[in-house]
C-alpha cells in the first residue's frame, strides 16, 4: 500500500488510512492530515526528507519517519 512518504514532487494523493497514532501523527492531523484530504507533494529537501505538502491552501513539511503512517490512494 502506497504512503505519503512514497509521494514524490508533484505528486498528489487521497489519505485513505492512518496505520498509527503518536504524538507526530496527531499534530500532522490538527494541520489538516486527516483521512479524506488531498494532499500534493510540492518537493523535497536535497536529501529527500523532509517533503513539502500544499493542503487545504496551506504549505507543510513533515519527515519520512511519520509520512509512512499516512495511508494514500
Amino acid at each position: 500500500m502506497k504512503t505519503l512518504k512514497d509521494l514524490n514532487a508533484d505528486e498528489s494523493g487521497i489519505i485513505t488510512g492512518i496505520s498509527e497514532i503518536n504524538d507526530d501523527v496527531l499534530r500532522l492531523m490538527s494541520m489538516g492530515l486527516v483521512v479524506g484530504a488531498e494532499i500534493k507533494c510540492e518537493g523535497l529537501s536535497l536529501g529527500g526528507d523532509p517533503k513539502f505538502f500544499s493542503l487545504y491552501g496551506s504549505q507543510i513539511t513533515a519527515r519520512n519517519n511519520t509520512l509512512h503512517f499516512f495511508k494514500i490512494s
